[in-house]
C-alpha cells in the first residue's frame, strides 16, 4: 500500500472539513481521536493545503512529549507530502500547478517543507510550513517569542501523556491566547479528558467583556487581517471538541500468568520463543514486547539472540530493539516489514504506546511495568522508579495487537493484579522535580508562582525546595526575583539547573572546555558504553579501565572526549574497538557545538587561552570544583564499610544520612581501593528493592569546597570544617 493510499483510508480524512470548519470558528479545538486515526500526520497537512501556512513566516506547530517519536512522525509527514507532490506533478494536464516543479525534492528533505526541533538539534529552513518538535522545544522558544508570532496553529498532541512540559505549556498557551487571538490551538490525544480541557480553555464572561472592549478599540487596525486568521463570531472562545473513531479495531485475547513472574526481561524472551514456535502461516504477525527501559531492552534482544540460534530458529526471525537513544537507522528497522517467511520480535520500551505505531503487529508481550522519574521530597532529589503501569497503559499496549487482525495480548501478572492497577498515570507535574518549571516561568516573567494558571498545580513541597534549590544555586534572590547574573544565563542554558550551574561555574574557573564536555556526557541519559552483551563482560571492562580516572565520571569522561577526538579518520572504528556507541558519542559531539554556540552567542562567553595557564593538578581541581558547584546539593561520604553485596561503593549522603550505591553504570562501580572519600552525583535510581544508585559520580577534594560554594546549604562547625551537620 502506497503512502497516499493509507492516508487515504484513515479516520480522520472524514472529518477534514470538520477540523477546518472548527479552526475557523474557534480559538481552541479538541480532537479526541483513537490511536491509528491519523490525526498526528494529517490534520498539520490539511492545514497547509488549507494555506495556513506560509513557508518560513507562517507555521504550523505539532508538540510530541517525546524527542524520538517528534523525529519519527516528522519523517513520516516529510515522506507524505513528497509522495503526495510528486502524484500530482504526474496527474496535471491543465498546466496549472498547485506547487512549484522543486518542491517535491524540498518536501522531500527533513528541514524543507517540513521541520523537526528537539533539544540539541534544529532543522528548519526558509521552505519550513509545519514544525515537529517537544513540549520542551517550545517552552524554550517562548523565551524568545512569548507570542509565538511566528506559528498560525500549535498543535499538542499526545496530551494524554500529562507531562510536565505539556502541562506547563497549556498554561502558557491559554495566557497568549489572550493576547493573540488569531492564534489557533489544537489539543489532541487518543485517552484525553476532552471536558476537563474545554473547561482549561474557556473564556470567562468577565474576561470575554474586556476582550470585546479590546477587539472594538483594535478594530481598526486587524482590518487587514485574513479572514482565515481572525475572529468570526462570539463563540469564537469557546473551545468545541471533535471526537473522530479510530480504525476498526479487532479484538484482542489477553492471557495472564498464573503467578507473578520472577524475571519478566527472562519471561518476555521465552514468551516470544514459542510463539515464534507457532507455525507463521496460521498465526501470521509480529511480535511487539514492552520492557521499562534501554538495559532491559538489550538483555532481552541478547537473550532472544542466544535461544533462538541454538534451537535453529534465528533465520526465522528478525530482532528489533527500539528505544528513544537507539539510532534513526536501527529504529527504522522497525517499521520496515521483514522478509518473506520472517517474523518481526519488536523489543520496546512505552515510546510504542502511543507516541507512534508499528504495523504489523498481532501478538504483545506486556511486562506491566513502567520506568518514570520522580522527584522524593526525602531524598530531596529525583530519581528513576519502576512501577506498575496503569489499566489505561495495558489497555493501550494490548490495542497493537489488534491493529490488523484479531491479535493476542500476554500480561505477566495475575488477572487480578489488573484490577488493582491505577486507571491513569500519575501526571508527571505531581512527582516530578519543578525547579527548571520554575526557573523557565520566572525568565518569562511569571515571578508569582502560585498564581499561574496551572492545568494542574505542582505540590507546595515540591514547589518549596525547587525555590530553596535555586535559590543556592544564585538563580534567585531573597525575595525570589530572578538574578541577573546567574538566574538569567541559567534560563538561557538548555540544561538542568544543577548541570546548567557547573557549566556556568567552569567558566569562572578557568575551564569552559572540560566543563563544555562533561555536561555534554552528563546531559545524554544513556552512557556512552555498550551494554554488556553475553561473553563480552570481561572485554567490556578493560575497555572501561582504558579511560577510567579515580576522580569519577567527570574526569573520565573528558578522557574518553580526549580519545574520540584524537582519532578523527576512524572514530566509528575506534568506537567498536572500545565498546563506545557511536550513536551516542555523536550526539555528545552535538550537543557540544550546540551548548558551545549558546556560550558564545547569548552569554558572551570567551574562548581561548587563559591569561594565567593552570598547571594539570590545579585545572584538575577546578574541574572538581565547578561540578561540586552544580551538585553540591547531592553529596554523600564513603560508608564506613566500604562496598555493597553486589559490589557497588557505598555512600551516605550529607543531608539524611540515607544510603547509597555507585551505580553499574559509573566508572566507580566495582572499585575497592582508593575510592573518593567524598563525592557528588547528578542523579539517582531507585531499584525494585528500594537500594538507590547514584549515577554520574564525581570526588570532592575536601568538605571546604562545600563551604565555599555553598556555604549557606550546609551548616558547617567553626571549630571543625569536617563537622557536616545538615543545615
Amino acid at each position: 500500500m502506497t503512502k497516499n493510499a493509507f492516508t487515504s483510508t484513515v479516520p480522520i480524512r472524514k472529518h477534514r472539513r470538520e477540523v477546518l470548519y472548527l479552526l475557523e470558528h474557534h480559538q481552541v479545538v479538541v480532537v479526541v481521536g483513537a490511536t491509528g486515526c491519523g490525526k498526528t500526520t494529517q490534520i498539520c497537512q490539511y492545514l497547509r493545503r488549507a494555506k495556513w501556512t506560509t513557508p518560513g513566516r507562517k507555521m504550523v506547530c505539532v508538540t510530541q512529549p517525546r524527542r524520538a517519536s517528534a523525529q519519527t512522525v516528522a519523517m513520516r509527514v516529510c515522506e507524505e507530502i513528497a509522495a503526495r507532490e510528486e502524484e500530482e506533478e504526474e496527474e496535471e494536464e491543465d498546466g496549472t500547478r498547485i506547487f512549484p516543479k522543486t518542491s517535491t525534492r524540498k518536501a522531500s528533505l527533513l528541514g524543507g517543507t517540513v521541520g523537526v526541533s528537539v533539544r540539541f538539534e534544529t532543522l528548519k529552513s526558509a521552505e519550513t510550513e509545519i514544525v515537529f518538535c517537544t513540549d520542551g522545544s517550545l517552552l524554550r522558544e517562548l523565551l524568545e517569542d512569548p507570542l509565538l508570532q511566528k506559528y498560525s496553529v500549535v498543535m499538542v498532541d499526545e496530551a494524554h501523556e500529562r507531562s510536565l512540559n505539556t502541562d506547563v505549556l497549556l498554561g502558557l498557551l491559554k495566557k497568549v491566547t489572550r493576547k493573540r487571538k488569531e492564534l489557533r490551538v489544537i489539543v489532541s490525544s487518543a485517552t484525553i479528558d476532552a471536558e476537563a480541557f474545554r473547561e482549561f480553555f474557556r473564556a470567562e464572561e468577565e474576561e470575554e467583556e474586556e476582550e470585546k472592549e479590546e477587539e472594538k478599540k483594535t478594530n481598526n487596525k486587524n482590518a487587514g487581517v485574513s479572514s482565515s486568521f481572525a475572529p468570526s463570531s462570539s463563540s469564537y472562545g469557546q473551545p468545541a471538541i471533535l471526537s473522530v473513531e479510530g480504525r476498526r479495531q479487532h479484538p484482542v485475547r489477553t492471557f495472564y500468568s498464573e503467578e507473578p513472574v520472577a524475571d519478566y526481561v527472562k519471561a518476555s524472551a521465552e514468551c516470544a520463543i514459542n510463539i515464534v514456535r507457532l507455525d507463521l502461516r496460521n498465526n501470521p504477525g509480529d511480535i511487539l514486547i514492552f520492557l521499562t527501559g534501554e538495559k532491559e531492552v538489550e538483555e532481552c534482544a541478547d537473550i532472544l539472540e542466544e535461544h533462538l540460534r541454538s534451537q535453529r530458529l534465528d533465520r526465522e526471525v528478525l530482532i528489533c530493539p527500539f528505544y528513544a537513544g537507539l539510532d534513526n537507522a536501527k529504529q527504522a528497522k522497525a517499521f520496515r516489514a521483514p522478509p518473506r517467511n520472517t517474523r518481526k520480535i519488536i523489543i520496546a520500551t512505552n515510546i510504542a504506546e502511543t507516541s507512534v505505531t508499528i504495523e504489523g503487529v498481532s501478538f504483545v508481550i506486556d511486562c506491566g511495568f513502567v520506568k518514570i522519574k520522580a522527584f522524593d521530597c526525602e531524598r530531596n532529589s529525583e530519581t528513576l522508579q519502576i512501577v506498575r503501569a496503569s489499566s489505561s497503559s495495558a489497555k493501550q499496549r494490548a490495542g497493537r495487537a489488534g491493529r490488523v487482525r484479531p491479535g493476542t495480548c500476554f500480561r505477566l501478572y495475575p488477572e487480578k493484579y489488573f484490577a488493582r492497577l491505577d486507571k491513569t498515570s500519575v501526571p508527571e507535574i505531581i512527582r516530578a522535580d519543578v525547579s527548571g518549571t520554575i526557573l523557565q516561568l520566572k525568565a518569562l516573567g511569571i515571578d508569582n508562582i502560585a498564581h499561574f494558571d496551572w492545568f494542574e498545580a505542582p505540590p507546595v513541597k515540591h514547589v518549596v525546595i525547587a525555590l530553596e534549590l535555586l535559590h543556592a544555586l544564585g538563580a534567585i534572590d531573597d525575595d525570589a526575583k530572578l538574578t541577573s547574573v546567574v538566574g538569567v544565563k541559567l534560563a538561557e542554558l538548555p540544561l538542568e539547573p544543577k548541570l546548567g550551574k557547573a557549566l556556568l561555574a567552569g567558566c569562572d574557573y578557568g575551564c569552559t572546555n572540560e566543563m563544555l564536555t562533561i555536561c555534554s556526557y552528563f546531559s545524554i541519559e544513556n552512557t556512552c558504553f555498550l551494554p554488556a552483551r553475553a561473553g563480552q563482560m570481561r572485554n567490556l571492562d578493560e575497555a572501561k579501565a582504558n579511560f577510567a580516572a579515580r576522580e569519577g565520571d567527570g574526569i573520565t569522561s573528558l578522557n574518553i572526549q580526549r580519545g574520540y577526538a584524537w582519532n578523527d579518520r576512524n572514530r566509528r572504528g575506534f568506537c567498536e574497538e572500545n565498546y563506545l556507541n557511536f550513536r551516542t558519542m555523536q550526539r555528545v559531539q552535538s550537543v557540544r557545538s550546540q551548548l558551545k554556540k549558546y556560550l558564545l552567542q547569548r552569554l558572551d562567553v570567551v574562548f581561548g587561552q587563559n591569561k594565567t595557564q593552570l598547571d594539570e593538578e590545579k585545572k584538575l581541581e577546578s574541574i572538581l570544583r565547578s561540578i561540586c558547584a552544580g551538585f553540591f546539593s547531592n553529596a554523600a561520604t564513603l560508608a564506613p564499610y566500604g562496598g555493597g553485596d553486589d559490589g557497588a561503593a557505598t555512600y551516605l549522603t550529607i543531608r539524611n544520612k540515607r544510603t547509597v550505591y555507585v551505580h553499574q553504570s559509573s566508572i566507580l562501580y566495582g572499585a575497592t581501593t582508593k575510592l573518593p572519600q567524598v563525592v557528588v552525583y547528578q542523579t539517582a535510581e531507585v531499584n525494585n528493592e528500594n537500594k538507590e544508585y547514584i549515577r554520574n559520580v564525581s570526588s570532592v577534594g575536601d568538605l571546604q569546597w562545600f563551604k565555599d560554594v555553598a556555604g549557606h546549604f550546609y551548616a558547617f562547625d567553626d571549630d571543625d570544617n569536617d563537622n557536616d551537620d545538615d543545615r
